[in-house]
């Protein structure tokens, strides 16, 4: 049988899905953190057994943080906006 994750999204409602390989895992004082390839959404990012964000899906979150941030910011700042990105995926949109 094949390893999943179940994250509860509110109550009554739950996620799963299926995990292919686990390429990291390990536990700090502070959190227990993985990086996975799911079925579903490819390569993610998992910390307390809750996923952060996924290879498949990471465009809708990135998008809609740098297109307004590009449509608002004069062109000689781009080069400085990809600081301002969490995980650094987003910086492919700026350039």
């Amino acid at each position: 049988m094949a390893h999943r994750y179940h994250e509860m999204l509110e109550e009554g409602l739950t996620i799963s899905y299926q995990i292919k390989q686990v390429y990291f895992s390990a536990k700090t004082p502070f959190q227990e953190v993985e990086v996975v390839d799911t079925v579903p959404f490819g390569r993610a990012l998992i910390t307390d057994r809750l996923m952060q964000s996924a290879e498949n899906d990471e465009h809708v979150y990135h998008e809609s943080l740098v297109q307004v941030d590009s449509s608002l910011s004069p062109p000689r700042h781009h080069r400085h906006r990809s600081k301002r990105l969490s995980e650094g995926t987003g910086a492919r949109y700026c350039f």
